[in-house]
């Protein structure tokens, strides 16, 4: 890939070793993540991403990904990608990471905090949805009545939301925390399934070997482009900033290499999918 409009001033490109570019497919993704403005992640109960359902949206019984299906349908015209995420039990979590089945919990990103709601808590759960959607709704959603019409649609304007802030909820900050996710939901791809617990024991070691213990790595359900696992997205960062740099086609063997050049604030220029930046206020 030759275009870096859109890697981030502190990251600089770096063409991965020769003798490893016969491991990188041949097709390729667009340089570019899914455009979103913010990432929502339910936790989910410890190392259970190998029972996730092909689509969790339409997974209505099982707690807590019943809330899933709701909760996109409610955000559909907001910039925000909604996913589930599991951590294993070695992990070494924060107690704001781990799961509770006594509460709902999302990881919100830019936000970079957890937000806990009570498990039964309707209006709590109702209350989130409308921080997001208040806060994240799409500036071009602007309800036109002709094209509505021309379309065969319902009339009707975007409902309005009742504005709510991070103060209304218990929230936990993650403290310094930075998220490697690597898409690991074989009921979507088995491609995916496949190759990503193989992903994530390098993260371990790497994470061991290297006392990086502010990176907390976990599976994620589908994020696109599985046909090019295995698919990474890492979330750093600072006091000014948090960084989200995307992976495609990462192997096993590749993983320490785009941690260490990750840590040196470069990135590997074959294996590039995309890049999302917040600047905290």
């Amino acid at each position: 890939l030759e275009d870096f409009h859109n890697l981030p001033e502190k990251f600089a490109p770096l063409k991965i070793s020769e003798n490893s570019s016969n491991l990188l497919h041949r097709s390729q993704l667009p340089n570019e993540v899914p455009s979103f403005k913010s990432h929502v992640l339910l936790i989910g109960p410890t190392d259970s991403f190998s029972q996730w359902k092909s689509k969790l949206e339409l997974d209505h019984d099982t707690f807590p990904y019943n809330v899933i299906g709701p909760l996109k349908s409610q955000l559909k015209n907001c910039s925000i990608m909604v996913n589930a995420v599991s951590f294993g039990k070695s992990f070494d979590l924060g107690k704001s990471l781990e799961y509770d089945p006594t509460k709902i919990k999302f990881i919100c990103i830019p936000e970079m905090v957890v937000v806990e709601l009570p498990k039964d808590d309707k209006k709590a759960l109702e209350a989130f949805t409308e921080y997001l959607e208040c806060t994240y709704r799409e500036s071009n959603q602007i309800y036109n009545p002709f094209t509505a019409f021309t379309r065969g649609g319902e009339t009707k304007k975007l409902p309005s939301v009742t504005p709510h802030s991070l103060d209304d909820f218990t929230c936990q900050d993650l403290n310094g925390q930075n998220l490697v996710f690597v898409c690991g939901h074989a009921k979507r791809d088995q491609r995916c399934g496949v190759i990503a617990p193989l992903i994530m024991d390098e993260i371990l070691k790497w994470r061991d070997k290297n006392n990086a213990y502010k990176y907390t790595p976990g599976m994620i359900s589908h994020i696109g482009g599985h046909k090019f696992a295995g698919n990474m997205a890492i979330y750093e960062q600072d006091e000014t900033r948090v960084d989200g740099i995307w992976y495609k086609q990462v192997t096993p063997n590749l993983v320490s290499l785009v941690l260490d050049k990750l840590t040196d604030q470069k990135v590997i220029k074959d294996l590039y999918r995309g890049h999302f930046k917040h600047m905290k206020s």
